[in-house]
């Protein structure tokens, strides 16, 4: 109880959603840094924890069991639309 991800990230939403957008437009950490008025470790930081969490933002491996594999190259009617 009364632990938050801004206190284990030691920032607040607001900062962390700016900085991303900035790593997201292929801006640098000193851009970054000097277009929000923040340390440039910081920055540092999250760039290194998004590319140290990028496994958890991937489709995980499935298994062929058919000719065509869901999502990739058979895609239902929903997803379609």
């Amino acid at each position: 109880k009364g632990q938050t991800d801004e206190k284990e990230i030691g920032l607040n939403y607001e900062t962390l959603d700016k900085i991303l957008y900035g790593l997201e437009l292929k801006m640098g950490v000193d851009e970054i840094s000097k277009e929000l008025g923040i340390d440039k470790e910081i920055v540092e930081k999250v760039k290194r924890r998004r590319i140290l969490s990028q496994h958890k933002r991937r489709m995980p491996l499935i298994p062929k069991v058919g000719v065509r594999t869901p999502g990739l190259d058979w895609r239902s009617p929903v997803q379609e639309g």
